[in-house]
Order: structure tokens, then sequence, then C-alpha cells
């Protein structure tokens, strides 16, 4: 077992050792670890769910009160050449938040600032409305090239049953009338709590040659975009399957990086019913969209 580099900052430093340590207090003890990872995480999980002393070392802010193990099957689609820039931004060491503000093909803008934050608005993604700014700073906007080639591997991941697929292929792929996934963003409105999105797409994706506004949202020069329409949950029945309709509002441009990468569009079946047109999705396709779409980058 082996922490790769830049596993994490601040307070992740620390806690990184702490399954080393279990381990070697384990080892010492003569206490068993099942194999695998499942086994081990369940193991340091059971041993060292808390800090062994409280606010170690006067972390302050930072000082853990739990830890969360998690395992990631097949490496969970961390790759490197998924993400791999050519390189970072000066600064990038004396910062501590990052979101993703979408990318075009051969770049990504990134919204940073120095330390993280946890007010209503931030948890809602919201940073502009920041409470806590004299603290923990305005938020930055950095573009970041990535090497030629990157996120390539992404067409390869789950593969065997209609896994994922790359940004280029989705953009050159999708036509007029495709139905999509597409990712629930903090700051939406969803009040069914959805897992994710469906929009049918209403033209082309193309990529934009400079800036502009959309759909009264701003958009970067070289970020590939598409407008479609939304659908509306009406319900999910017993078997699992859910009922949607067209939305009577109006097209929306997004970023096509919202759009999930499934390595096919999503199947809708018409309904027959009075008022706006409805359609379902089948328990089997919204299992499929769960268990590969939720994955892909």
């Amino acid at each position: 077992m082996r922490n790769p580099a830049y596993h994490g900052k601040c307070a992740c430093d620390g806690a990184s050792n702490v399954v080393t340590d279990v381990i070697a207090t384990s080892a010492t003890k003569g206490l068993t670890i099942s194999v695998g990872s499942r086994g081990l995480a369940t193991h340091v999980a059971i041993q060292r769910p808390r800090p062994k002393d409280k606010g170690v070392a006067g972390g302050g802010w930072w000082s853990h009160t739990r830890y969360i193990y998690a395992v990631y099957p097949d490496n969970g689609g961390f790759y490197d050449d998924v993400v791999n820039s050519e390189k970072g931004y000066a600064g990038s060491d004396s910062d501590h938040h990052f979101v993703s503000e979408g990318h075009a093909a051969d770049d990504v803008q990134l919204g940073v600032r120095r330390e993280i934050c946890s007010c209503d608005p931030c948890i809602q993604g919201d940073f502009a409305r920041c409470q806590q700014k004299a603290v923990v700073g305005l938020q930055r906007h950095v573009r970041i090239k990535m090497k030629s080639g990157g996120g390539k591997r992404v067409a390869t991941r789950a593969a065997g049953g209609g896994g994922g697929t790359t940004l280029d292929a989705l953009f050159t792929s999708l036509s007029v009338g495709d139905n999509v996934v597409v990712r629930v963003h903090p700051s939406q409105a969803n009040t069914c709590n959805e897992e994710y999105f469906l929009a049918r797409i209403q033209e082309k994706p193309w990529k934009l040659e400079r800036a502009g506004l959309f759909s009264g949202k701003r958009f970067s020069r070289g970020w590939l975009i598409v407008r479609i329409k939304w659908y509306e949950i009406v319900e999910v029945q017993k078997n699992g399957d859910r009922v949607y309709r067209s939305s009577r509002g109006p097209m929306e441009v997004i970023n096509l990086n919202g759009v999930v990468k499934l390595s096919r569009t999503v199947t809708l079946a018409p309904l027959e019913e009075e008022g706006a047109a409805s359609f379902l999705l089948r328990v089997a396709e919204h299992d499929r969209i769960v268990k590969y779409g939720m994955l892909s980058v």
C-alpha cells in the first residue's frame, strides 16, 4: 500500500499516515487483517474511526473529529491520463479550494481560492456569496492546459456494460433528438432529490469561437456547449420505472462537460397520455445510468 503523489492537502497530509500507523500497530498486536483492499479498509475503520487525540497538533479548524474510509474497485477510474495537465499554475501550493468550471477539448477552467469553506452558500456551490470571504479569500479563476491525448483512457472504463466515452467522441456523436443524462449541480433546484437530470438535444454541440452569454450564463472561448430541453420527472412507479414529461420551460444552453459520458444515449419509451408528452425510463436503463454514468468523468 502506498500514497500517490499529491494525494491531499493540509489536514490530509497528516491523515494519510493513519492507515500505515494502524497496520503497524495491528502487526505488533498480532491482529489479523482480511485479504484485499476492502478487508484492509474495514479493519482500519474499526480500529481507527477517529483520531486517538482530539484536536491533535492544535489543528484548530483543520482538526479531525472522525475519519471516513472508502474503497475504489479497479482504481475507481483515477488515471493520470484523464486529468494530466501540462503544468500547474503559479501559487497553487497555497490554494486548497478547487472547483471545476468546465473545460474545452484542450484545457480546463478551475475556480480556486486560499481555503475551503463550509458556510451554507459554499455548500450549495454559490461561492460568490461566501460568508467567510475575509477568512478563506475570494475565488479566482485559472485555466490549465491539458496534455495532448488526455482523457483517452476514459473510453475503456466500465467496459462490458455501456460505460464511458470521451468528451471529443460525445461532441461528434450527439444528434438532435438524442436523450442524455446531465449531472445535478449544487446550484440547481432539485426538489425531487434526483440523482441525475434527463435532457433532449435540440441542436448539435458546437465549439465557441469567442466568449458569450447563453441562457443567462457566460461561456468562455473554446468551450463545447449544446442546446437542450429538459425533462421533468413525474413519478417513480412501484417496479422502479420512471415517468418523465417534456418541460414546459424554454430551451437552455449548457456546457457539454455537464453531460454524462455514456457510450450510448438514453432510451425513453413514449407514453400515450393527455397533456404534455410523457415518456417512460425503464428500471434497467436507470440502473445502467447509475452503474456506469455516475462514474463517468
